[in-house]
């Protein structure tokens, strides 16, 4: 990753933005009917984004607290910040991780990320979820009974079902769609019992 070097003004960073908002521009022009309303939300965003536009000591602090960061997480890349955890405490569930991932008994963002890239099935929906899941809960001991409880609201084979409806969500209207059917705003209206889980 490289390294963010010290903006000499504020408006130095106006181009990426503008990058990003054609990117955004085009895609919904791009965009099959029903995701209007994404689009819709979206331009809020920005809009009301745009209102509060940072200063360069505003982004001074911000890449000062990235480089703290990136030092927590012990290099300069984030893809390597490992979480370590016991894969006898997510059994059975568990056992679909890629075998290094067990015997390494540690996850990183980068393992995670290529899971991500290669969750084309049900069976590859199901295993992100569980990476990501274990990677966010880490050792801390009651990560595998709110998985549990997780499980008993929503089987895994439904789970699967709304997470490959989610990353068709993203690739056809954007994260919003895709975020606001997790949540429970979509057709299936299905809640994992996610603020239980936090």
């Amino acid at each position: 990753m490289a390294r963010l070097g010290k903006p000499r003004e504020a408006a130095n960073f106006d181009i990426p933005h503008q990058q990003v908002s054609i990117s955004v521009h085009n895609w919904c022009m791009r965009a099959d009917t029903g995701c209007e309303k994404w689009c819709d939300l979206e331009g809020q965003a920005r809009a009301d984004a745009a209102k509060h536009r940072l200063t360069a000591a505003g982004w001074d602090r911000i890449i000062k607290a990235i480089e703290a960061a990136r030092q927590d997480l012990g290099g300069a890349d984030v893809r390597s910040h490992a979480i370590r955890f016991d894969p006898d405490q997510w059994q059975p569930y568990v056992r679909v991780l890629p075998s290094r991932v067990l015997r390494a008994k540690c996850i990183s963002r980068s393992e995670v990320s290529e899971l991500a890239n290669n969750s084309d099935d049900a069976a590859a929906h199901w295993r992100l979820f569980l990476a990501s899941y274990i990677w966010g809960q880490g050792t801390n001991g009651y990560g595998r009974t709110r998985l549990q409880r997780i499980i008993d609201t929503t089987p895994v084979a439904q789970l699967s079902a709304v997470f490959a409806e989610a990353h068709a969500r993203l690739a056809g209207c954007g994260p919003l769609s895709a975020y606001g059917y997790l949540r429970g705003t979509g057709t299936l209206q299905i809640r994992f019992h996610v603020a239980s889980s936090r």
